[in-house]
């Protein structure tokens, strides 16, 4: 109702309340007894008076909300024009769009551009290029982007945020979409966070290449709190593993007592001795080394690792809160230190037997020099007949024994040296193993050990060095004649596999069952009472490599022993 009527308004009634007055006195109303016509006039006056004012007071009443609702309106006006100035003035995009839908389905079908904001400038965005247009001239992928946005549950959520990549202007943005107030119109506000994304793109190469330097390294990073859970940062090795889940943030936590069962048993005291140390601050780094069961390729393995952790946050009372550490996998580390105190322990053990060797030699040298030269001398003087064949036949053996030593120490040589020479032919193994057993006979002076080959075995030819193979055999016989006082030495053959198998068996003194290891060893000597350098066997080993076959032994203390080698087949 327009002011001016308002303020009209009393005066109105005023006249209306005179005219029922004198309507009513004309009609000749009747009064109640004793009320005279004068009183009743100033009861209506008052009664009208009454009337006024109330109306009066509603009339104001009315007045002033119109009037507190105009200034609202009006203060609305001023926050809207200062919105207004501030989203034009804001130094990040804003954009109003119209949504046209399909009239089926409502489908979101094209967004149209109905407001755009001066920052829109500085990306290359014109007015009167863009508004009134689809939001696809900006961006064909931006638009699709947000048209899949609304069609999916947008109406329901009011708002929804994407970050975005404008390739016109190589720029990232993050892009927040509000519902406006107004049916089918879309508030989108783009922030510009290229500099951020950035940063991120830039940490999380850091972080992938810290992740493949510590994959590289075959390094774990780890963490435990003071809560006890321990989380182990190892996204490239760990997997699952008896029916458990990782999640996908690269790293799995567990609780500590859990975690160090991993932990040898016979480490574990160390490692708690030392984390103890650690956590009331005797040192300020822990380095322990420890048997640790790992996860490699769905399998439990268990590695050596060394784990070096360093307490690196404390409440505000200084005590540990937590606890970062790194695994290292030393296994390779810890075998090449296992091997190189092997190898040290075999060049002592070596060198003492070298040692003893030529200690050795001395002895077994000066043994048949003595005798070649003392009987030489006594054979000059000699007159009988059967002394002078007696001195002979020792002086041959000592010979015999002499060249052997040096053939040993000659051939030790050439395979230190690795100029070692194989001349390969078509040998007849029948005919070498009869010559073998022959000289061997000849060599025996022993009635009781009769040295046994069957000449009617199978003939069978072998591509190999004759007189490689007949040394071989020849100190297989000879060793086994050396330690059987009674009883036989059997020499045989036979095809084994693809391979062919050649075994000399005696009933001698056997061999000890913790010494059967060493019988291939250089300078090994099982009897010091018995001649020989310790080099024999040693030689038949390494001669039978070289020919590409395998050598080896069983025996048992007093029951004989059984020398055999193979040689392929070609």
């Amino acid at each position: 109702m327009p002011y001016r009527l308002l303020y009209m308004l009393p005066l109105f009634i005023l006249c209306s309340t005179n005219f029922l007055y004198a309507e009513v006195k004309r009609y000749g109303v009747i009064y109640p007894e004793g009320v005279t016509t004068h009183h009743h006039d100033h009861v209506l006056l008052i009664v009208a008076i009454i009337i006024v004012v109330g109306l009066l007071f509603a009339i104001f009443r009315q007045l002033s909300l119109l009037r507190a609702h105009k200034l609202k309106q009006q203060k609305d006006i001023l926050e809207l024009e200062s919105m207004s100035v501030v989203i034009d003035n804001m130094p990040i995009l804003y954009m109003q769009v119209q949504v046209i839908c399909t009239p089926e389905d409502h489908k979101c079908l094209e967004l149209i551009c109905t407001k755009l904001n001066a920052y829109s400038a500085s990306i290359g965005l014109s007015h009167d290029e863009v508004i009134g247009k689809s939001l696809s001239y900006i961006d064909q992928s931006l638009n699709d982007a947000i048209v899949n946005i609304v069609n999916d549950n947008f109406r329901e959520k009011k708002e929804a945020a994407f970050t975005f990549y404008f390739k016109k202007i190589d720029k990232y943005f993050q892009i927040k979409m509000k519902c406006s107030s107004t049916y089918g119109v879309i508030n989108i506000f783009f922030v510009d966070n290229t500099e951020l994304n950035n940063m991120y793109n830039e940490l999380a190469e850091s972080n992938n290449q810290l992740s493949l330097a510590l994959d590289v390294a075959d390094l774990i990073l780890w963490q435990v709190n003071m809560d006890y859970v321990v989380h182990i940062f190892d996204s490239y090795k760990m997997q699952t593993c008896d029916g458990k889940k990782y999640i996908d943030k690269g790293y799995v936590s567990e609780y500590y007592e859990d975690a160090i069962e991993r932990i040898n048993k016979e480490d574990l005291p160390l490692f708690k001795r030392e984390m103890t140390k650690l956590l009331q601050g005797v040192i300020n780094k822990m380095r322990v080394e420890v048997r640790l069961t790992r996860i490699i390729d769905g399998e439990s393995v268990e590695r050596w690792c060394e784990l070096i952790s360093i307490v690196d946050k404390y409440d505000e009372n200084n005590n540990p809160k937590s606890v970062m550490g790194l695994s290292v996998d030393i296994e390779d580390r810890k075998s090449n230190e296992l091997e190189l105190i092997n190898a040290k322990n075999r060049a002592e053990e070596s060198n003492r037997l070298k040692s003893a060797f030529l200690a050795n030699m001395s002895h077994e040298i000066r043994t048949p020099l003595n005798a070649i030269i003392g009987f030489s001398q006594v054979l000059a003087s000699a007159t009988n007949d059967d002394d002078r064949q007696s001195y002979i036949d020792i002086i041959e053996k000592n010979n015999e024994l002499l060249l052997q030593l040096i053939n040993d120490v000659l051939d030790l040589s050439k395979i230190e040296a690795g100029v070692i020479e194989f001349n390969n032919s078509k040998v007849n193994i029948r005919d070498l193993l009869y010559e073998a057993a022959a000289i061997t006979r000849s060599k025996n002076n022993n009635p009781y050990v009769d040295i046994i080959f069957d000449g009617n075995a199978p003939t069978i030819y072998v591509t190999t060095d004759y007189n490689r193979v007949m040394q071989i055999v020849t100190n297989l016989l000879n060793n086994a004649l050396k330690f059987t006082d009674s009883g036989h030495i059997i020499l045989g053959y036979k095809k084994k596999d693809n391979n062919l198998y050649i075994f000399v068996e005696d009933t001698g003194i056997g061999i000890p069952e913790d010494k059967l290891g060493d019988v291939f060893e250089r300078f090994t000597k099982l009897n010091n009472f018995k001649q020989g350098t310790g080099l024999g066997l040693s030689i038949c080993r390494t001669l039978v490599q070289k020919l590409g076959g395998t050598i080896d032994v069983s025996s048992a203390e007093g029951k004989g022993a059984k020398f055999w080698f193979t040689l392929p087949l070609k």
